[in-house]
């Protein structure tokens, strides 16, 4: 069986906590048809976010990569892969 969701992408800079970007990502994400699109977040930092569990309980992936100011080179590898 095919499936031919959508998928989208959304790299946060930081972690998906209740800033402003966050936010505006979670907002949209929240009002997404799920069974239409794939949503999955990059997101800078090792910890856990304020909204990872929001996030994971909707059935979208968390990608977590070093911060571009720690270590610059592993966190283009990390995002380009």
């Amino acid at each position: 069986m095919e499936d031919n969701r959508v998928r989208i992408l959304y790299v946060n800079g930081g972690l998906m906590d209740r800033g402003g970007v966050s936010s505006v990502m979670m907002s949209y994400y929240l009002k997404f048809d799920l069974s239409s699109i794939y949503v999955d977040f990059v997101v800078h930092g090792s910890t856990t976010g304020e909204r990872d569990e929001e996030i994971l309980k909707r059935g979208g992936k968390i990608f977590k990569i070093p911060p571009k100011s720690k270590n610059p080179i592993a966190n283009y590898t990390c995002l380009k892969k």
